[in-house]
């Protein structure tokens, strides 16, 4: 199901965007949506998450979908379509596009209820963008009854420098009691209306039991002045799905 806009903002012309870090997003302006309707999924996943904000500018359109489900999604490869006002297609986007970015667009340890941000490169000359839709493939569920609690890390925000010239996310990431080999950081910025303006995504790995390492995600374009980090996440990834699984003393 296509996702449209609940309402438009003025889109500001900026430089070429730059990512950092695997994900970092700079949206200064955007086109910003918000909406309760299921994206759409393949034959496997249907109607399995639920996109609940997307944000475009400068190239780069950011996403956060919610798993609806009683277990959790293990992982997924996310493909998005974009449409301007008059239904047409602007263009496909997927993980075969970001050879070495993963991240951008695939789903992975998905607890229920829980937010993932995604990411698509579509381009500065793409036009303007009214509706996306999300199509789901490679689908893996770990089922209800082993489910285990993912929340053997978190995150909490520190004095970060967002403002037009700028743009570091500073947070000190505490792990439980278990070493993480590796473990996938999410920032969700929003602007002072409250709207979605990115999704900075990083990974980290060797991360050792109580450890509190202070980790920085930066972007290399600003964001707009009043944007605040409203919420970072900590997702720990399994090792034997990751492309690269890395290696711990």
């Amino acid at each position: 199901m296509r996702t449209q806009p609940a309402r438009l903002l003025v889109v500001l012309l900026l430089p070429a965007l730059l990512l950092a870090l695997g994900g970092c997003a700079d949206l200064r302006a955007q086109v910003a949506g918000a909406a309760d309707a299921p994206a759409s999924g393949a034959a496997e996943a249907p109607d399995v998450l639920t996109t609940s904000e997307w944000a475009v500018t400068d190239g780069l359109l950011s996403v956060l979908v919610r798993n609806e489900e009683d277990r959790t999604l293990r992982t997924a490869e996310v493909t998005l379509e974009a449409f301007d006002r008059d239904d047409v297609s602007l263009g496909t986007w997927s993980a075969s596009a970001m050879v070495g970015q993963d991240a951008c667009c695939t789903v992975t340890d998905l607890a229920p209820g829980e937010i993932y941000g995604l990411y698509f490169p579509v381009g500065v000359d793409v036009g303007e963008v009214a509706a996306v839709d999300l199509d789901y493939r490679d689908v893996a569920w770990q089922p209800a009854a082993t489910d285990q609690d993912s929340s053997t890390a978190s995150a909490t925000g520190l004095a970060s420098d967002l403002n037009a010239s700028r743009t570091v996310v500073n947070a000190d990431l505490t792990v439980g009691s278990a070493d993480i080999p590796q473990a996938l950081v999410q920032a969700i910025l929003r602007g002072v209306d409250g709207q979605l303006v990115a999704v900075v995504t990083g990974v980290w790995t060797c991360l050792t039991a109580f450890e509190v390492r202070p980790i920085e995600m930066q972007l290399f374009q600003g964001v707009p002045e009043g944007t605040v980090v409203d919420s970072i996440t900590v997702r720990p990834l399994d090792p034997s799905t990751s492309p690269v699984a890395p290696t711990c003393g």
